[in-house]
């Protein structure tokens, strides 16, 4: 069961970069035709996730307050 799962995780990554490099090929052509801003085609084409801050915790009612519309 082991290599099974060694297999499909390889291939698995396998596919997923070669996707990734199929987005940092073609998205420059996107970038000339102003679709896209210089930086878009790179971070598509990345397996790095963006980094963002942790969501800021509210409890039920500031919720409820922040979202009325008085």
């Amino acid at each position: 069961m082991v290599p099974a799962f060694g297999l499909l995780t390889w291939l698995v990554i396998r596919t997923r970069q070669r996707e990734l490099k199929t987005f940092r090929e073609e998205l420059p052509a996107y970038t000339v035709a102003g679709w896209l801003t210089p930086a878009e085609p790179f971070a598509l084409g990345s397996m790095r996730a963006p980094h963002r801050p942790p969501p800021r915790r509210q409890t039920g009612r500031a919720w409820w307050r922040s979202t009325r519309h008085t």
